[in-house]
């Protein structure tokens, strides 16, 4: 099986892409997303059990579901993407290669592909926004080091995700919220706003000295600094959200980011 994926799905995408180690890692991107999808039927199956979720629309039921799907991710690939820095610190953070890092890339990789796809899918209640953010994921730097710095994104979904469920089963505003929310923030903003730029800025560098196309020495360029645009957004979002349990707990409907909304649910 895995050799005929690397042949008729591997070899073509790496001669179309220029990857030409993408061919190896193309059967673990597939069951990635395979699995994924699994996980995402389970969660729909399993959530019917729940009181309040037959009412709730399809949209929702598949948003609800990849809550689900990535409570699972998050954890392993944070796990992952940490035991990668610690092999890769000491390799030339553009050419440095580990077949663990390999492996965690092509997870994530089919997992990314399958949020950007139900993102687009569920745009309509999670936002556009998260359509972009599977885009850029999806499409991460190839460099073993800096795509280990972006994984670490996921830590701060493991408590975004907790912070979300938190207001599905009635526990908005609760003590234990508000402890998940310090957690959500701190490893937010010390992630993603204050150690992922400063690696950015290291990686143009590296960028700059390398021979590539124009084509990929602009997205290069381009795709972490409109993650990061992104990030101070929804970081923003969470301070309103916050901001606003202060005010009245009451408060439902949030994705995480601050989408309040005072509607009876569906």
């Amino acid at each position: 099986m895995n050799h005929l994926i690397v042949q008729f799905i591997g070899e073509p995408l790496g001669r179309l892409t220029g990857l030409e180690d993408l061919a190896a890692h193309t059967p673990w991107i597939i069951y990635s997303w395979l699995f994924y999808h699994l996980v995402h039927d389970f969660g729909m199956r399993f959530s019917q059990g729940i009181a309040g979720y037959d009412k709730l629309s399809q949209v929702k039921k598949h948003s609800w579901a990849m809550h689900i799907t990535s409570i699972v991710n998050a954890p392993l690939v944070s796990v992952m993407a940490i035991m990668g820095l610690f092999e890769t610190f000491r390799m030339d953070h553009v050419y440095g290669y580990s077949a663990h890092v390999a492996t965690t890339l092509s997870l994530a990789v089919g997992y990314f592909l399958y949020d950007t796809l139900l993102s687009w899918h569920t745009r309509s209640d999670a936002g556009i926004g998260f359509v972009f953010h599977g885009l850029g994921s999806f499409l991460k730097p190839v460099f073993h080091y800096y795509s280990c710095l972006v994984l670490l994104f996921e830590v701060s979904t493991i408590f975004l995700n907790i912070h979300w469920f938190c207001d599905k089963i009635g526990l908005t505003g609760s003590t234990f919220q508000w402890i998940n929310g310090i957690f959500l923030l701190l490893s937010f903003f010390s992630i993603r706003l204050v150690m992922t730029p400063i690696f950015i800025v290291e990686f143009w560098s590296n960028v700059l000295k390398m021979d590539l196309p124009v084509v990929v020495s602009v997205f290069y360029f381009v795709m972490p600094s409109a993650l990061t645009l992104l990030n101070v957004f929804w970081f923003y979002r969470m301070i309103a959200s916050l901001q606003a349990r202060m005010k009245d707990n009451k408060a439902v409907e949030d994705d995480g980011y601050g989408k309040l909304s005072t509607k009876k649910k569906q």
